[in-house]
């Protein structure tokens, strides 16, 4: 079939099923339209839609449309949109044409990729299954601390001695394996009631470093809803098990830990900000070494976020988080080190790049305050962490560098944290670089 019957039969079709009788009134669907209209109307289009204004995108890219309906990524856009309304079947018979027209082929496959998820929005379920392999880099895999000293409850500052140096050598290399399963399942039609789950296994082996040892498991569910005036509800139980290598030249020194975690978030979107409260609540149970009761905790945090897009292809979050830590054994206070209260400052930035690139940036600010961990008695004073964190990610479709890695996705990361504290062992600082590729599978 020819380009020109292309155009005529998608302009008829357009015409016949897409769309509705109020837009053939527009004032763009005069042939005296110029293009300098249309251009304004397309970009006045995009800034509705990265604003948060779906439906008055979907008019404005429709109107161009109807001027131009030669136009196939004013197609695709109008197709995308209304995907994300969950309206796709309004949309479903053009993308079937067009890809089996004589269309390049990275078009007919974008038609194909969209026609998928309008025929997964009609199903009830929906998940997928991600592969991950990294393998990274530390400079400090056992948190040794920087001056190899430590405070005692007397205030009196020394060497750590022998029984610590079961956490050297202080650097190593690593691999990590992962596997993840998620997805959710519509309680209703209109898919406004969910219940969301992940599951997710991983093993890390580090060849010299006991502390980096360790295989992961967690399985996480819940309910959310999101109603029409921008109010959403999530409510979730997990469950998270660390099984950590315990044993080092005879001598048991880790902890395992088994940890339940019940969470409860309120969100709002105020235009195209949108603001969350949310309150976790964890259970930890240590097991493994004879000072394991002394590990056992409940950590009650409650969060406050702010985010919103910037511009087309940025994405911002604020956030503010007041936790508290208190352990439930039967032990005297001067022996639960593990009690704290903590409050947090982070900031999180996406930025999507062409040719499937992205990059994240993560930073946070920590206070943590120790209700019981003594480091000099003379003046009662107790133990006070700050702390600094920064990470930086980066990702892009293996496509894009290797044509057979097509499906997959590369990634780099490296990570920055540092404390400073009156307790000389807790004074870390310690950098990681890690690089992973992964793949994420539909199952359902």
């Amino acid at each position: 079939m020819s380009m020109r019957r292309f155009f005529a039969l998608a302009s008829i079709l357009g015409c016949l099923i897409i769309f509705d009788a109020g837009y053939s009134n527009s004032v763009m669907a005069q042939e005296t339209v110029s293009d300098e209209q249309v251009q304004a109307t397309r970009e006045a289009a995009q800034k509705a839609l990265a604003e948060g204004r779906q439906e008055e995108a979907l008019d404005l890219i429709s109107e161009v449309v109807i001027a131009r309906p030669t136009d196939l990524s004013a197609r695709f856009f109008r197709a995308q949109i209304l995907v994300s309304l969950g309206r796709g079947v309004e949309i479903r018979e053009e993308l079937v044409l067009m890809a089996s027209l004589n269309l390049p082929a990275e078009d007919k496959k974008r038609a194909l990729e969209l026609v998928k998820v309008i025929d997964k929005q009609g199903s009830r379920i929906s998940g997928k299954a991600s592969v991950k392999l990294a393998m990274g880099y530390t400079d400090n895999a056992n948190s040794w601390p920087e001056n190899g000293q430590t405070t005692g409850e007397t205030g009196v500052i020394s060497p750590l001695t022998d029984m610590y140096d079961k956490f050297k050598p202080i650097s190593d290399e690593f691999l990590e394996g992962s596997v993840s399963v998620f997805g959710d399942y519509k309680l209703t039609e209109a898919g406004d009631w969910k219940t969301p789950f992940r599951f997710t296994a991983s093993n890390k082996e580090a060849s010299d470093t006991v502390n980096l040892d360790s295989k992961y498991f967690s399985a996480k569910g819940g309910i959310s809803k999101e109603f029409d005036t921008g109010t959403s509800l999530k409510a979730n139980i997990g469950k998270t098990i660390i099984d950590r290598v315990n044993d080092y030249d005879g001598n048991v020194v880790n902890t395992d830990l088994d940890v339940m975690s019940y969470d409860l978030e309120i969100g709002q979107k105020y235009g195209e900000y949108q603001t969350a409260i949310k309150y976790a609540s964890s259970e930890s149970d240590a097991s493994k070494t004879s000072s394991a009761d002394l590990y056992d905790a409940t950590t009650n945090t409650t969060t406050l976020s702010l985010s919103r897009p910037l511009g087309s292809t940025m994405f911002v979050r604020g956030s503010i988080a007041a936790a508290q830590t208190r352990n439930d054994s039967d032990a005297l206070a001067s022996k639960k080190k593990t009690d704290r209260d903590d409050t947090t400052l982070s900031l999180l930035l996406v930025k999507v790049l062409p040719n499937s690139q992205r990059v994240v940036v993560a930073t946070s600010f920590g206070n943590k305050q120790y209700t019981e961990y003594l480091v000099d008695t003379t003046p009662n004073t107790k133990r006070e962490d700050d702390t600094f964190s920064l990470n930086l990610g980066y990702t892009i479709a293996g496509k894009e560098v290797l044509s057979y890695l097509d499906g997959y996705e590369l990634g780099a990361n490296f990570a920055y944290y540092k404390s400073d504290s009156n307790q000389e062992s807790a004074i870390l600082e310690s950098k990681t670089v890690t690089f992973s590729i992964s793949r994420k599978i539909d199952l359902f």
